[in-house]
């Protein structure tokens, strides 16, 4: 039953359990969210670092 939703036939009892694709591609899913928010958080800084550095460079490079 890989993959495969099971679900109590009762009315009252709702339980549902993902099989093992399905518990995999949550948690494969899960990951890959983590990961772009971790990629965009990482470039946006890095861009903003990038901005800032050019600011202070051009901001001191007049008084030369």
């Amino acid at each position: 039953m890989a993959g495969v939703i099971l679900v109590d036939k009762e009315p009252g009892n709702s339980r549902q359990r993902l099989g093992t694709s399905g518990l995999a591609l949550h948690y494969a899913n899960l990951i890959n969210q983590i990961d772009n928010i971790v990629s965009e958080a990482l470039s946006f800084f890095t861009n903003h670092m990038v901005i800032i550095g050019h600011s202070v460079f051009l901001y001191w490079d007049g008084f030369d």
